[in-house]
């Protein structure tokens, strides 16, 4: 029972610093810890290790008390375009062989 209460603090608490962090692509540490009411070692600790896990794209300038947010810009048009024309050379490849199939 104890396991799941931890577990669920845990998920609370990242799910309550995505939302402070998420407008502000820097913010400071302390603005954080205060707008959680959280002891700012905590705060520093739980965004390093969401950083760490892929939770968050960011990184954590420790040394001016700054957490960097990385946005996704999308994808890259170039890398969806060749994935359409590979899944089309596909589809044709396969005709062909089924024809050739067909001419034995």
């Amino acid at each position: 029972m104890e396991y799941h209460l931890n577990l669920l603090a845990d998920t609370m608490l990242e799910a309550n610093l995505l939302r402070v962090v998420e407008p502000y692509s820097r913010v400071e540490l302390e603005h954080v810890a205060r707008s959680i009411a959280l002891p700012l070692a905590q705060v520093e600790a739980k965004l390093s290790q969401m950083i760490l896990d892929g939770g968050l794209n960011g990184t954590l300038d420790q040394g001016k008390g700054h957490l960097i947010v990385f946005r996704d810009e999308g994808g890259d048009p170039g890398y969806e375009a060749a994935l359409k024309a590979v899944a089309a050379l596909d589809g044709v490849v396969d005709g062909l062989f089924e024809r050739a199939k067909g001419l034995s």
